[in-house]
């Protein structure tokens, strides 16, 4: 992934709009106003018609954007499906998301139900990867890759003090659920992206290969490639008491030749409930930077964004230029576990 990262475009934003729940649909409502609030989304929704034209949930996908970014059109695009209403642009998206999907891997269960806004994006990403050309190669999903980001995962055994194993770890969302220090306060933004850098699990069960030691291994991550929109997933589902996470407005990652990554907050998506049902929101930015609050059809300028107990899951869009631009995606090295 070469090249620098997009800045975010608060003239690329869209007005705010609202989406029709037509049943059961507002985690898939929440994920797309979140969505909205990425104008590198945008950007790249509009800029690759030919290739989302390839499948049913591309063509829905680039839809949506023609719909809600009037300032992103190209001269001489159309969308594929036109007169179509934008509050309804969602349920026709979920449709075909849903419909690629059973063609595709007919065995597993997603729809409009009570569903995951993180599965929902992971699910909608795959299926906007389009098959290759007749007798080309494969091309590279251009929505996905804004997404992509990549770990170092070593295997330590404490009992031989060994790293036994090594790979790399492609993701798309930033699994932060599980840790305390990030409870609201006294994290701060530096500690919070030190987080995300680089950090160490137990292994419940491990079993070294070299010493033979059980129960006494840490996975350690160590990031070597950062996204354009960067996702932090945090609150499972759960009830009441649960924790206020910390989150930056800015969050600045450190490059190499001691330049900074700005991000910057564009969304939250809430969830209120269980496992067993419950109902999403969005906070987001929109046109000239303002925060809006949306609850399917409703949309309404807001002040209560930031960290709160419901927070699901958060996005961050690249901001200032990285610096230097040679070493735009590359991080300064963490130093080696104890």
């Amino acid at each position: 992934m070469a090249g620098a990262l997009e800045a975010y475009d608060p003239a690329r934003a869209p007005e705010p709009f609202g989406l029709h729940n037509t049943g059961a649909i507002c985690h898939f409502n929440a994920l797309l106003q979140a969505l909205a609030g990425c104008t590198s989304v945008a950007r790249a929704a509009l800029r690759h018609r030919g290739y989302l034209a390839r499948t049913r949930t591309g063509r829905a996908f680039h839809d949506f954007f023609w719909a809600t970014v009037p300032a992103g059109r190209s001269a001489g695009g159309a969308p594929f499906e036109a007169g179509v209403e934008l509050g309804s642009r969602s349920a026709r998206l979920l449709a075909a998301l849903v419909a690629d999907l059973r063609a595709r891997r007919p065995a597993f269960l997603y729809g409009p139900s009570q569903e995951s806004a993180s599965e929902g994006l992971v699910l909608l990403l795959d299926m906007l990867d389009a098959p290759a050309r007749r007798g080309g190669p494969p091309e590279e999903n251009p929505i996905a890759r804004l997404f992509y980001h990549r770990y170092e995962a070593t295997v330590y055994c404490l009992a031989c003090r060994a790293a036994v194993s090594e790979e790399l770890d492609v993701a798309v969302q930033f699994n932060l659920f599980h840790f305390d220090s990030l409870s609201f306060p006294p994290a701060t933004p530096e500690e919070f992206g030190d987080l995300i850098r680089g950090h160490v699990s137990p292994l419940e069960g491990y079993l070294c290969e070299r010493c033979g030691a059980r129960g006494r291994g840490v996975r350690r991550y160590r990031l070597r490639m950062v996204p354009e929109v960067l996702v932090c997933l945090f609150n499972l589902y759960g009830g009441a008491g649960r924790a206020r996470r910390y989150f930056p407005a800015r969050l600045p990652l450190p490059g190499e030749g001691g330049g900074l990554l700005w991000y910057r907050w564009v969304a939250q998506i809430e969830h209120g409930g269980s496992l067993h049902g419950g109902h999403y929101v969005t906070a987001a930015l929109r046109a000239g930077g303002r925060p809006f609050r949306f609850d399917d059809e409703a949309a309404v300028p807001t002040d209560r964004a930031g960290p709160a107990p419901n927070v699901y899951i958060v996005l961050y869009h690249a901001d200032s230029p990285p610096s230097p631009p040679s070493s735009s995606k590359k991080l300064l090295a963490l130093p080696p576990p104890p």
